[in-house]
């Protein structure tokens, strides 16, 4: 009986025990009743200092990559300044290769403008010497078949020179036939000095000058024609004007004749 007992004994203090352990691991007491906060407390620390553990080693784990971090954007703030210093400074190249650019074209352009002047008065040059030893007859008879020994004959006649004509040409048409005359430059020179006296004969010996040039001693003409209605006596020049005692000169960029001086103010 008593061996009996002390079995029913032992199993009942293994169920109670089971009982006690279930009930702790639910969070009760032996009776039923929940455990408070303060109770639960003290088991809960040893879970709070583990998740502080993990956050600080995570916290350590951190650092170096925080650091990297920071110094990569400190590289980047670097470029960053870097960056806009290249593309000011590559402004600035472009500013000046700009101004180069122009530079280089104004002086293209200049220069040529001095090579065309150049070919201009080489052209110039070239077309005086071909045309230094001619002269032109205007106002004089021309017939269809006037030649050089009727030139002779005429100057000679007319202001007393002797010139070996090398060539004639008729220019213009009908009314205003013109003739051009080839000698050697020492002959025509005798002709251009004695043409004086042709005046008052509307007979006219002038240069063999280009077609502006011509338009130019025309219209001067036409002003010393008017003069001489007037009363004043008039001699005509290469692009001047004698009216009275007063002296015409033509100005190339107004395109007109000027007043130069009074000839009595020379004396």
């Amino acid at each position: 009986m008593s061996n009996q007992k002390r079995i029913e004994s032992d199993k009942i203090g293994d169920v109670f025990a089971a009982w006690r352990e279930r009930a702790d691991s639910e969070g009760s007491d032996s009776r039923g009743v929940r455990r408070t906060r303060e109770d639960d407390s003290p088991r809960k620390e040893p879970a709070k200092t583990l998740k502080m553990e993990e956050r600080e080693q995570i916290k350590q784990g951190q650092e170096p990559l925080m650091e990297m971090m920071k110094q990569l954007m400190e590289e980047m703030k670097q470029l960053r300044k870097e960056n806009r210093g290249v593309k000011k400074e590559l402004q600035t190249i472009n500013g000046i290769l700009e101004r180069e650019r122009e530079e280089w074209k104004q002086k293209e352009r200049s220069f040529e403008e001095r090579i065309n002047n150049l070919e201009k008065k080489v052209e110039k040059k070239e077309r005086q010497e071909r045309r230094r030893n001619n002269f032109i007859i205007t106002g004089m008879e021309i017939r269809e078949r006037t030649d050089a020994k009727e030139v002779e004959e005429f100057l000679k006649k007319e202001i007393e020179v002797e010139v070996k004509v090398l060539e004639t040409i008729i220019i213009g048409k009908e009314e205003s036939k013109k003739i051009l005359v080839k000698t050697l430059w020492e002959e025509k020179q005798e002709v251009m000095k004695n043409k004086n006296k042709l005046r008052g004969k509307r007979i006219y010996i002038d240069n063999d000058w280009t077609v502006q040039e011509q338009k130019i001693q025309k219209g001067i003409r036409e002003i010393a024609k008017e003069e001489r209605k007037k009363g004043y006596t008039t001699r005509v020049g290469y692009k001047k004007l004698e009216v009275g005692d007063k002296m015409y000169i033509w100005n190339e960029n107004k395109g007109k004749l000027e007043e130069k001086f009074l000839k009595s103010s020379q004396h």
